[in-house]
């Protein structure tokens, strides 16, 4: 089956993780109301509650998965064994991230996503080589 997959699907799975990661960074931020967390006013979001300074902790799951879709690309189009090294190295900080950040668990699907989009990666090269 892997043999025949295209090389493609790690990227657009990629994709996807930023998409996820987004989402789970919007979600936090959109008025409580219909958020998943409850503070004392209900209209209040989570920028209003916390101030401004919680942006780049939410945004910066989704940056380092910019910076993972790059090196796979890097790593499908060139056999970059340092974008490899960086594809792995983001993986394991937002597994580790997700894992040591117990109160924030939307960004998981895409931490999960991250790591199944290198994982196909490392397959489909390793295929490749051989």
């Amino acid at each position: 089956m892997l043999k025949r997959m295209a090389p493609e699907i790690p990227i657009i799975l990629s994709v996807v993780a930023q998409f996820l990661a987004v989402l789970a960074a919007l979600w936090l931020i959109w008025p409580l109301r219909l958020g998943p967390i409850a503070y004392s006013d209900a209209n209040v979001s989570i920028v209003d509650a916390e101030g401004l300074g919680v942006l780049p902790e939410l945004f910066a799951p989704s940056a380092l998965i910019l910076v993972g879709t790059f090196s796979l690309y890097l790593w499908a189009t060139r056999g970059s064994r340092r974008a490899e090294w960086v594809a792995w190295l983001v993986c394991s900080v937002l597994l580790l991230g997700t894992v040591i950040i117990v109160s924030v668990p939307f960004f998981v699907p895409a931490a999960v996503t991250m790591l199944l989009a290198t994982e196909l990666q490392r397959r489909i090269y390793r295929n490749i080589r051989s």
